[in-house]
């Protein structure tokens, strides 16, 4: 199994808050990944970079090898699924 989600040196802030700082973590395929920490701490931040509602500041952010900004949206689509829980 690979890794279908490749994050490296990962960068991002909302002005001068940095949320993410030097995030590196590869989420495999057939694997359950969960992501867990405190309010605040970029969690859901994460997941919009991940699905790319928002752009990343540094670092990259691959889906099967290729930067999920070179993804058409709709090919991207097709290829991951992110659920995000919610009370």
């Amino acid at each position: 199994m690979g890794n279908v989600f490749e994050i490296k040196k990962l960068n991002f802030s909302y002005g001068d808050n940095h949320v993410i700082r030097d995030l590196s973590v590869n989420i495999s395929e057939g694997k359950i990944t969960t992501l867990i920490g405190a309010n605040g701490c970029g969690k859901s931040t994460l997941f919009n970079l991940m699905t790319k509602d928002l752009r990343i500041a540094g670092g990259s952010i691959k889906l099967g090898g290729e930067d999920i900004h070179s993804i058409k949206l709709r090919d991207f689509a097709k290829r991951a699924a992110i659920v995000h829980q919610y009370n």
